[in-house]
Protein backbone atom coordinates (compact mmCIF):
# COMPACT_ATOMS: atom_id res chain seq x y z
CA UNK A 1 0.00 0.00 0.00
CA UNK A 2 1.16 3.25 -1.04
CA UNK A 3 1.62 5.79 2.05
CA UNK A 4 -0.48 8.63 0.48
CA UNK A 5 -3.12 5.49 0.05
CA UNK A 6 -2.60 4.48 4.09
CA UNK A 7 -6.25 6.98 4.99
CA UNK A 8 -8.40 6.10 2.78
CA UNK A 9 -11.94 4.35 3.79
CA UNK A 10 -11.71 0.86 2.68
CA UNK A 11 -14.24 -0.44 -0.17
CA UNK A 12 -14.76 -4.35 -0.05
CA UNK A 13 -15.32 -5.66 -3.18
CA UNK A 14 -17.70 -9.45 -2.77
CA UNK A 15 -17.45 -11.80 -5.01
CA UNK A 16 -17.39 -15.57 -5.79
CA UNK A 17 -14.21 -17.34 -4.38
CA UNK A 18 -13.62 -19.20 -7.41
CA UNK A 19 -12.98 -16.15 -9.95
CA UNK A 20 -9.51 -16.16 -7.89
CA UNK A 21 -8.69 -19.86 -7.69
CA UNK A 22 -8.63 -22.98 -5.49
CA UNK A 23 -7.95 -22.90 -1.75
CA UNK A 24 -7.61 -25.89 0.32
CA UNK A 25 -6.66 -27.53 3.64
CA UNK A 26 -6.81 -30.95 4.54
CA UNK A 27 -5.25 -33.27 6.68
CA UNK A 28 -4.12 -37.01 6.72
CA UNK A 29 -3.60 -39.66 9.17
CA UNK A 30 -4.71 -42.04 11.36
CA UNK A 31 -5.41 -43.04 15.08
CA UNK A 32 -5.12 -46.48 16.45
CA UNK A 33 -6.12 -47.22 20.25
CA UNK A 34 -6.09 -50.25 22.06
CA UNK A 35 -7.62 -51.23 25.30
CA UNK A 36 -7.27 -54.58 27.36
CA UNK A 37 -7.95 -56.04 30.94
CA UNK A 38 -6.60 -59.32 31.44
CA UNK A 39 -7.86 -62.21 33.31
CA UNK A 40 -4.98 -61.34 36.38
CA UNK A 41 -6.43 -58.08 36.94
CA UNK A 42 -3.87 -56.36 34.17
CA UNK A 43 -5.44 -53.23 32.27
CA UNK A 44 -3.31 -51.99 29.60
CA UNK A 45 -4.39 -48.65 27.23
CA UNK A 46 -2.78 -47.20 24.60
CA UNK A 47 -3.26 -45.46 21.27
CA UNK A 48 -1.19 -43.74 18.25
CA UNK A 49 -1.84 -40.76 16.49
CA UNK A 50 -0.42 -39.42 13.44
CA UNK A 51 -0.99 -37.54 10.52
CA UNK A 52 0.33 -34.46 8.48
CA UNK A 53 -1.86 -31.17 7.50
CA UNK A 54 -1.46 -29.43 3.83
CA UNK A 55 -2.74 -26.00 2.98
CA UNK A 56 -2.39 -24.60 -0.20
CA UNK A 57 -3.76 -20.98 -1.98
CA UNK A 58 -0.74 -20.85 -4.41
CA UNK A 59 -3.97 -19.97 -7.49
CA UNK A 60 -5.27 -17.60 -5.29
CA UNK A 61 -1.61 -15.96 -3.92
CA UNK A 62 -0.70 -15.51 -8.14
CA UNK A 63 -3.56 -12.90 -8.90
CA UNK A 64 -3.77 -11.33 -5.18
CA UNK A 65 -0.09 -11.31 -4.58
CA UNK A 66 -0.96 -8.94 -1.65
CA UNK A 67 -2.18 -12.08 0.03
CA UNK A 68 1.61 -12.81 1.07
CA UNK A 69 0.98 -9.97 3.39
CA UNK A 70 -1.20 -11.75 5.07
CA UNK A 71 0.46 -13.06 8.63
CA UNK A 72 3.34 -10.02 8.77
CA UNK A 73 5.93 -12.02 5.96
CA UNK A 74 7.34 -10.30 2.51
CA UNK A 75 7.88 -11.99 0.03
CA UNK A 76 7.54 -15.53 -1.75
CA UNK A 77 10.46 -18.09 -1.25
CA UNK A 78 11.99 -17.34 -4.04
CA UNK A 79 11.82 -13.44 -4.16
CA UNK A 80 14.57 -11.55 -3.15
CA UNK A 81 16.50 -10.70 -0.04
CA UNK A 82 17.04 -8.41 2.19
CA UNK A 83 20.26 -7.62 4.37
CA UNK A 84 19.98 -7.53 7.78
CA UNK A 85 22.71 -5.46 8.62
CA UNK A 86 23.96 -6.82 11.89
CA UNK A 87 24.58 -10.07 10.39
CA UNK A 88 26.45 -8.72 6.86
CA UNK A 89 24.49 -11.48 5.08
CA UNK A 90 21.54 -11.14 2.86
CA UNK A 91 18.63 -14.25 4.23
CA UNK A 92 15.67 -14.97 2.68
CA UNK A 93 12.44 -12.80 4.20
CA UNK A 94 9.63 -15.61 3.00
CA UNK A 95 6.64 -14.73 2.30
CA UNK A 96 3.40 -16.71 3.06
CA UNK A 97 5.03 -20.20 1.41
CA UNK A 98 1.49 -20.71 -0.75
CA UNK A 99 2.16 -24.39 -0.60
CA UNK A 100 2.81 -25.76 2.79
CA UNK A 101 3.01 -29.76 3.92
CA UNK A 102 4.31 -30.51 7.02
CA UNK A 103 5.56 -33.33 8.22
CA UNK A 104 4.16 -36.43 10.15
CA UNK A 105 3.72 -35.84 13.10
CA UNK A 106 3.12 -38.85 15.88
CA UNK A 107 2.18 -38.98 19.59
CA UNK A 108 1.90 -42.00 21.21
CA UNK A 109 0.08 -42.61 24.59
CA UNK A 110 0.29 -45.89 27.02
CA UNK A 111 -1.54 -46.53 30.46
CA UNK A 112 -1.01 -49.35 32.60
CA UNK A 113 -2.32 -50.49 36.28
CA UNK A 114 -2.27 -53.72 37.98
CA UNK A 115 -3.88 -54.67 41.49
CA UNK A 116 -1.21 -56.77 42.92
CA UNK A 117 -2.91 -59.92 45.26
CA UNK A 118 -2.78 -60.55 48.96
CA UNK A 119 -0.82 -57.66 49.56
CA UNK A 120 -3.77 -55.34 47.76
CA UNK A 121 -0.89 -53.04 46.36
CA UNK A 122 -1.69 -51.06 42.94
CA UNK A 123 1.07 -50.15 40.37
CA UNK A 124 0.20 -48.36 37.49
CA UNK A 125 1.87 -46.13 35.26
CA UNK A 126 1.48 -43.65 32.35
CA UNK A 127 3.80 -43.09 29.06
CA UNK A 128 3.44 -40.39 26.45
CA UNK A 129 5.84 -39.20 23.63
CA UNK A 130 4.66 -36.11 21.15
CA UNK A 131 5.89 -32.87 19.90
CA UNK A 132 6.68 -30.71 22.64
CA UNK A 133 4.18 -27.74 23.05
CA UNK A 134 5.05 -24.28 21.68
CA UNK A 135 3.03 -20.95 20.68
CA UNK A 136 0.62 -22.62 23.04
CA UNK A 137 -0.86 -24.42 20.93
CA UNK A 138 0.92 -27.91 21.05
CA UNK A 139 2.29 -28.28 18.15
CA UNK A 140 6.13 -27.61 18.37
CA UNK A 141 6.11 -25.00 15.61
CA UNK A 142 9.04 -22.98 15.58
CA UNK A 143 9.63 -19.43 14.57
CA UNK A 144 12.51 -16.98 13.66
CA UNK A 145 10.89 -13.53 14.37
CA UNK A 146 13.29 -10.43 13.28
CA UNK A 147 12.08 -6.85 13.70
CA UNK A 148 13.49 -4.81 10.00
CA UNK A 149 13.16 -1.01 10.60
CA UNK A 150 12.32 1.17 8.16
CA UNK A 151 15.73 2.16 7.20
CA UNK A 152 16.95 -1.53 5.80
CA UNK A 153 12.99 -1.92 4.13
CA UNK A 154 13.84 1.39 2.22
CA UNK A 155 16.62 0.48 0.75
CA UNK A 156 15.93 -2.72 0.06
CA UNK A 157 14.38 -4.68 -3.03
CA UNK A 158 12.07 -6.12 -1.15
CA UNK A 159 10.10 -2.79 -0.66
CA UNK A 160 11.96 -0.10 -1.35
CA UNK A 161 9.94 2.81 0.42
CA UNK A 162 9.05 3.05 4.38
CA UNK A 163 6.14 1.37 5.73
CA UNK A 164 2.93 3.06 5.56
CA UNK A 165 1.02 4.70 8.13
CA UNK A 166 3.80 5.96 10.28
CA UNK A 167 5.15 2.41 11.33
CA UNK A 168 8.98 2.19 12.59
CA UNK A 169 9.19 -1.27 11.92
CA UNK A 170 7.83 -4.90 10.82
CA UNK A 171 8.33 -7.94 12.85
CA UNK A 172 9.01 -11.40 9.78
CA UNK A 173 9.23 -14.66 10.56
CA UNK A 174 12.42 -16.09 8.26
CA UNK A 175 11.59 -19.55 9.05
CA UNK A 176 9.37 -21.50 6.55
CA UNK A 177 6.35 -22.55 8.43
CA UNK A 178 5.95 -26.09 9.31
CA UNK A 179 10.09 -26.74 8.79
CA UNK A 180 11.26 -26.67 12.43
CA UNK A 181 9.95 -27.76 15.72
CA UNK A 182 11.03 -28.26 19.05
CA UNK A 183 12.43 -31.39 20.92
CA UNK A 184 9.94 -34.23 21.06
CA UNK A 185 8.88 -35.04 24.73
CA UNK A 186 9.19 -38.15 26.32
CA UNK A 187 7.84 -38.77 30.03
CA UNK A 188 7.03 -41.64 31.92
CA UNK A 189 4.46 -41.25 35.06
CA UNK A 190 4.50 -43.89 38.05
CA UNK A 191 2.30 -44.54 40.98
CA UNK A 192 2.55 -46.89 43.69
CA UNK A 193 -0.50 -47.21 46.08
CA UNK A 194 -1.42 -49.51 48.96
CA UNK A 195 -5.06 -50.32 49.97
CA UNK A 196 -6.66 -50.51 52.73
CA UNK A 197 -10.40 -51.65 53.90
CA UNK A 198 -11.92 -51.28 56.92
CA UNK A 199 -15.96 -52.88 56.77
CA UNK A 200 -17.11 -50.21 53.84
CA UNK A 201 -14.69 -48.04 54.18
CA UNK A 202 -11.55 -48.31 51.48
CA UNK A 203 -8.40 -46.61 51.65
CA UNK A 204 -5.76 -45.84 49.52
CA UNK A 205 -2.13 -44.90 50.41
CA UNK A 206 -0.59 -43.55 47.06
CA UNK A 207 2.98 -42.24 46.39
CA UNK A 208 3.08 -40.40 43.29
CA UNK A 209 6.49 -40.17 40.77
CA UNK A 210 6.58 -37.35 37.77
CA UNK A 211 8.93 -37.24 35.15
CA UNK A 212 10.40 -40.93 36.20
CA UNK A 213 12.96 -40.83 33.69
CA UNK A 214 14.00 -37.15 34.83
CA UNK A 215 13.89 -35.70 31.57
CA UNK A 216 15.14 -32.34 30.85
CA UNK A 217 12.89 -31.85 27.63
CA UNK A 218 12.86 -28.46 26.57
CA UNK A 219 9.06 -27.05 25.99
CA UNK A 220 9.63 -23.57 25.06
CA UNK A 221 11.93 -21.62 23.31
CA UNK A 222 12.49 -18.00 22.38
CA UNK A 223 11.43 -16.95 18.87
CA UNK A 224 13.40 -13.76 18.53
CA UNK A 225 15.76 -13.50 16.31
CA UNK A 226 18.60 -12.29 18.34
CA UNK A 227 18.03 -15.31 20.88
CA UNK A 228 16.98 -17.40 18.50
CA UNK A 229 15.90 -20.98 19.80
CA UNK A 230 17.01 -20.39 23.05
CA UNK A 231 14.97 -22.37 25.68
CA UNK A 232 12.46 -20.50 28.00
CA UNK A 233 10.92 -23.43 29.86
CA UNK A 234 12.22 -27.42 30.19
CA UNK A 235 10.14 -30.16 32.19
CA UNK A 236 9.82 -30.49 35.36
CA UNK A 237 12.40 -32.14 37.02
CA UNK A 238 11.24 -35.48 38.67
CA UNK A 239 9.24 -35.23 42.07
CA UNK A 240 7.54 -37.40 44.43
CA UNK A 241 3.52 -36.58 45.87
CA UNK A 242 2.37 -38.81 48.81
CA UNK A 243 -1.72 -38.56 48.69
CA UNK A 244 -4.39 -40.23 50.59
CA UNK A 245 -7.88 -41.39 49.15
CA UNK A 246 -10.96 -42.61 51.05
CA UNK A 247 -13.48 -44.34 49.68
CA UNK A 248 -17.06 -44.70 51.83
Amino acid sequence: MKPEAFTRPTQNYNTLSDKYGKQIEHWNGVDVSVSARLDNGLVLQGGVSTGKRTTDNCEIVAKLPEMLFADNTLVPANGPTINLGDTNANVWLPGQWCHQEEPFLTQTKLFSTYLIPRIDVRVSGTFQSFIGNSLGQGTGLIAANYVVTNPILASSSTLGRPLSGGAANMTVNIVQPGSLYIERLNQLDFRIGKVFKYARTRTSVNLDIYNALNADTVRQVNFSYAVFERPTGILLARFAKIGVTFDF
